[in-house]
């Protein structure tokens, strides 16, 4: 026999119920622009009919519900597209940052400008066909230093600039490193905090979003891998538990053994670092707390992501090979400015100065020189950009440029020799034999394909991130227009439940106040 409160208690149900539904379809709208928030949904569950399953149940027709009740509060999310947008995430963020280092390159080294190294060459080569007219010309011979003094200075500040560059990307790698670390402690905080509630039942679901947000802003620095723990004790069907997080390699797959940067078991993470080969050397690794990777080793990659672009820019060993997009532009920057000075010097010694005329002794000085550089065969140029100059003596003297091929003062024999050095073809190390300004256009044009291709591959990824971010959107982002559908259901559930326990009421009233009067 059911109780004669049946009806008030099923309707009492009905009423929490939508209720519930109602704060929660509050919370979805009060969030409809919060960056991060996964929009949630009350799961409703018919609660236990009478009677219940039993040898000694009572005998009567039927089996009657006793209303509904809530059962779950649960995100909607899609773990697939989870794992799609971080993945592209990673690529999108590797492109976009690549291309922003050799961007900022290809401003440093625009052709186009009039301060650029191929108009101080120009400059330079038109000076000496001035001077090759009348070597006794004073004021050409002051043209043709000012204008030496010009390109030396032209290879200084691009070699200054890459070298500020890099220290940018040092520096950011260092910040990328420390963000890591930030985001790991912050999601083992939240990871603990999950691991306290869910074992009571609690589903708690805002931690969640928290701990997503910051799993998807890790994955934009390196590719990253999660895996879930599930809770134990009375938790929810719907719990999601704690997650451990690895560094993978670029094709997604584990290390083996895997490289853990965090473990949601113990709850502890490892701080990651970079190391580099020496302190202004190359990177050559990443550490793990305190188990090192080197990138010597064939098995490790370079962690894909913003962080590999900064390396990459920056400079890094792998397998011993050096590489890099700022160390290979001052390499060749030093062997184009190198190449030319030791020609030059070459050239400049089969003439003869003015001082050499009026001394009759032979003075043989280089034009162009470097601080500890001696143009030796076999010398290495590394970093003759930065320290190239015109000599010393030549800007105290402009008569010890050595215009003449003999001893006429207006010859100017070898200052042509110098200016068609302008179209001859040097060997620059590489078997090929180039001018000047087409191995320097050579260089150009080599970091144009670089950049096109950073440029095509980061407007890819970032319209692949893009898709995948609308498809995640539309399954986890707050629809307000279905919020207000669902509304309208939950409020006329609502009312109903009020009516019908309305309607109990009266039938109680009656057989509580009405009963009984017959005959009176």
């Amino acid at each position: 026999m059911t109780s004669t409160f049946h009806g008030l208690e099923t309707a009492l149900r009905a009423i929490h119920s939508q209720q519930r539904a109602l704060q929660t379809l509050s919370h979805n709208v009060a969030n409809a622009n919060t960056p991060g928030y996964t929009r949630q949904r009350v799961n409703f569950e018919a609660s236990n009919g009478f009677p219940a399953v039993g040898r000694n149940q009572p005998q009567i027709p039927g089996h009657l519900g006793s209303g509904v009740e809530v059962g779950d509060i649960q995100r909607i999310r899609n773990e697939f597209f989870d794992y799609r947008f971080r993945t592209e995430q990673t690529k999108a963020s590797y492109w976009g940052n690549r291309f922003d280092s050799i961007s900022r390159l290809e401003g440093l080294m625009n052709v186009q400008s009039d301060n650029g190294l191929p108009t101080a060459f120009n400059e330079f080569f038109n000076s000496l066909q001035t001077l090759a007219k009348d070597a006794s010309d004073l004021g050409a011979r002051s043209v043709v230093r000012q204008n030496g003094m010009a390109l030396a200075n032209t290879f200084n500040y691009l070699h200054e600039n890459i070298t500020e560059f890099q220290r940018q990307a040092k520096n950011e790698i260092s910040q990328s490193a420390d963000e890591i670390n930030s985001m790991l402690e912050r999601i083992n905080g939240i990871n603990k905090q999950i691991g306290e509630v869910e074992p009571h039942g609690y589903v708690p679901n805002d931690l969640y979003d928290k701990r997503d947000m910051l799993v998807d802003a890790l994955s934009s620095l390196v590719n990253i891998k999660t895996t879930e723990i599930r809770p134990g004790g009375n938790a929810s069907s719907v719990a999601e538990g704690k997650i451990s997080i690895e560094i993978v390699k670029e094709s997604g797959a584990s290390y083996d053994p895997p490289i853990q940067l965090l473990n949601g078991k113990s709850n502890e993470f490892n701080e990651f670092s970079v190391t580099f080969d020496g302190e202004n050397g190359p990177v050559n690794g990443f550490a793990i707390g305190d188990t090192t990777f080197s990138f010597n080793d064939a098995a490790v990659d370079l962690p894909a992501g913003t962080l590999k672009a900064k390396v990459e820019a920056y400079g890094y060993t792998k397998q011993g090979q050096e590489a890099g997009i700022y160390p290979d532009m001052m390499k060749e920057l030093d062997k184009l400015a190198y190449t030319f000075a030791k020609a030059f010097n070459t050239q400049h010694s089969e003439g003869i100065s003015l001082v050499e005329m009026d001394s009759d002794e032979e003075d043989i000085i280089n034009f162009f020189v470097g601080e500890g550089f001696t143009f030796a065969e076999d010398e290495s140029f590394e970093g003759f950009a930065g320290k190239m100059r015109v000599s010393q003596e030549i800007m105290d003297n402009a008569d010890l440029i050595a215009a003449a091929s003999n001893e006429f003062s207006g010859d100017g024999g070898n200052a042509q020799a110098l200016a068609d050095l302008m179209k001859s073809e040097l060997d620059f190390g590489d078997g090929s034999e180039f001018t000047f300004t087409d191995y320097y256009e050579k260089i150009i044009g080599t970091m144009g394909v670089t950049a096109a291709e950073a440029e095509t591959l980061r407007d890819n990824s970032q319209l692949a991130l893009l898709q995948v971010d609308l498809n995640r959107q539309a399954v986890s982002g707050v629809s307000l227009d279905e919020e207000m559908t669902n509304m309208v259901k939950f409020q006329h559930a609502y009312n109903a439940a009020a009516r019908t326990m309305t309607a109990v009421d009266e039938m109680l009233d009656r057989i509580i106040n009405g009963m009984g009067r017959v005959g009176r």
